[in-house]
């Protein structure tokens, strides 16, 4: 399934208004491709912070969907489907992972930094990804671009040799490709803040 096409689809009830964000299903799809054992609807409230209403209306949506099934009482695993949907995923968000200190995270005790592929044409400034992850409860969130070779924040400078150094020997980068560095108290905001903050870029392309 397309990524655009998941978040319409998961989103759409007759009856009720979704209790979750976008954000939340791609966590949760991501967290659960991870695994490779049935996940209780326990731990994943846990470990992703979520409420325990979230938690069974969401698990109950992608059931819906064919992306997930019940193993007995053990929890949920990905179908075949939910397997595709994850790859669909990773042909758009291809790396994330924690980074390290830097004069491009902005506060926050924890960076988080995921890296896009083609959508860099899909950023003016970068100021509505930002946004999204302060809404989410990021401290901050930094853009850049790969656009002629360069390591671009959009509409304010290039990167020093120092910055882009650290972004290239933590990201693979192409051309075309779009950074996404976000900052806050916790990894799991951080993490949840840098989807936040491209979900509007994967959805167009998905």
């Amino acid at each position: 399934m397309k990524i655009g096409e998941l978040l319409e689809s998961i989103k759409t009830s007759p009856t009720i208004i979704p209790s979750f964000n976008s954000y939340d299903v791609l966590m949760v799809l991501l967290f659960l491709s991870e695994k490779k054992y049935p996940i209780g609807r326990y731990t994943i409230k846990e470990q992703l912070k979520l409420g325990p209403g979230v938690v069974r209306t969401l698990l109950r949506r992608l059931a819906q969907l064919n992306l997930i099934k019940p193993i007995g009482k053990k929890g949920h695993v990905l179908t075949e489907e939910g397997e595709e949907t994850v790859k669909e995923i990773r042909k758009l968000i291809v790396e994330e992972k924690k980074l390290q200190e830097s004069n491009l995270v902005i506060r926050g005790e924890n960076s988080y930094g995921i890296r896009l592929i083609n959508a860099s044409n899909k950023i003016s400034d970068g100021l509505g990804q930002r946004d999204r992850a302060i809404q989410v409860g990021a401290e901050g969130a930094t853009t850049i671009i790969c656009k002629k070779g360069k390591l671009t924040i959009p509409s304010i400078r290039d990167l020093n040799q120092e910055e882009e150094k650290m972004i290239r020997e933590a990201f693979n980068v192409h051309e075309g490709d779009t950074i996404i560095i976000t900052s806050a108290d916790n990894e799991l905001i951080a993490w949840k803040a840098a989807l936040a903050a491209a979900l509007n870029l994967i959805a167009e392309q998905g």
